[in-house]
């Protein structure tokens, strides 16, 4: 994610997750709406989700992003250096968490 407003130097790689049990206990969760009764990798799923993601708390606080307000969002990057150009999200974080595996703050 970049916030090319800030350009910070923020650089992170999306990462895709199929919805499993493994995936969700394995995240050390920061923040996670009391409204759903499913996990984290399940919530990328739904129609809601397809408008957002997971991102960690540390990435969430430099772009100025409150995953408990569903009308804070963030413009996701895509750096896509082909013939078609950059591509632009705007996307909602679903869900924070304080670190996740294979991943050193």
């Amino acid at each position: 994610m970049m916030d090319l407003a800030k350009n910070d130097g923020l650089l992170s790689f999306p990462v895709g997750v199929s919805p499993s049990s493994f995936i969700d206990t394995t995240l050390v969760m920061d923040y996670l709406s009391p409204e759903t009764g499913l996990g984290p990798s399940e919530q990328l799923y739904t129609a809601r989700g397809v408008q957002g993601g997971g991102i960690v708390q540390s990435d969430a606080d430099i772009l100025n992003v409150e995953a408990e307000n569903y009308e804070s969002t963030y413009l996701f990057t895509d750096l896509n250096f082909n013939r078609y150009g950059n591509r632009y999200y705007q996307k909602r974080a679903l869900w924070t968490t304080k670190k996740a595996p294979d991943y050193a703050p």
